[in-house]
């Protein structure tokens, strides 16, 4: 379970940032754009969560340390797109 919402998080990460680094025309509206950032921040919850539970256990992380990585670059893209949208009008 906890791999396929970690790996289901990490594939919404990389449409948005492919999307984002894409220079696509595609526009998402208010509704999207909250469920974007929602996932962001669970991924990076859940990520976080994920990571302490495996200290603990002595597994491999990387899945857990990828989901953390793209959440927060997504949140960096989102953060950045809406500064520009703001100061550009």
């Amino acid at each position: 379970m906890k791999k396929t919402v970690l790996i289901l998080l990490l594939l919404v990460n990389v449409i948005y940032l492919v999307n984002f680094l894409a220079g696509s025309v595609l526009q998402f509206s208010m509704a999207m754009n909250a469920l974007f950032v929602l996932s962001f921040l669970v991924g990076v919850v859940l990520s976080i969560t994920y990571l302490l539970q495996l200290k603990r256990h002595d597994q491999h992380p990387f899945l857990s340390m990828a989901v953390l990585s793209f959440s927060l670059a997504s949140i960096g893209c989102f953060a950045f797109f809406q500064f520009l949208a703001t100061m550009m009008g």
